[in-house]
Order: structure tokens, then C-alpha cells, then sequence
């Protein structure tokens, strides 16, 4: 799958893998994958056991508490 996406002045470099990424296969599982940037408008996502992705997500994760709600973001920095 390849996204768009207009890409800040300090984005990686083209070619450089990303992390985060997941796809999902048609039964629905979602799988780790393998990104990169292809260009500054456009992401590669891909997994070789994945012929025919239907979606893609990325930093798609929830770290629940003990209630199982998703834990909220936190910095200890002054904004």
C-alpha cells in the first residue's frame, strides 16, 4: 500500500525505514510491517506474507490501564 502525505521539510530521508506501521490482511489480522519513504508525499507500507493489504495504521496502539481504557499520553515538560 502506498499512502500520500505531504511530508515536513525535516522528514526522514527517502528510502529510510519507519517503524510503527501495521497492515491488515482481507481476513482482518494485523500484522507488524515494513515502511519506508519513497518519496516526500509517499509511504511504502508492505509485509511479504501479505499479498493483498486492506487497511494500514500506524502508532495504532492503546497501552491500557488496569480498567482496560487506553493510558493518556503524558510529558512531565512545561509547554
Amino acid at each position: 500500500m502506498v499512502g500520500h502525505k505531504e511530508l515536513t521539510n525535516d522528514a526522514e530521508s527517502v528510502n529510510e525505514s519507519l517503524a510503527w506501521f501495521e497492515i491488515a490482511s482481507d481476513d482482518g489480522k494485523w500484522i507488524k510491517a515494513e515502511a519506508k519513504i519513497i518519496s516526500k508525499n509517499e509511504v511504502e507500507v508492505y509485509f511479504s506474507e501479505v499479498a493483498i493489504p486492506v487497511n494500514v495504521r500506524y502508532a495504532w496502539y492503546s497501552y491500557p490501564e488496569k480498567e482496560g481504557f487506553p493510558a493518556a499520553i503524558l510529558s512531565s515538560e512545561k509547554l
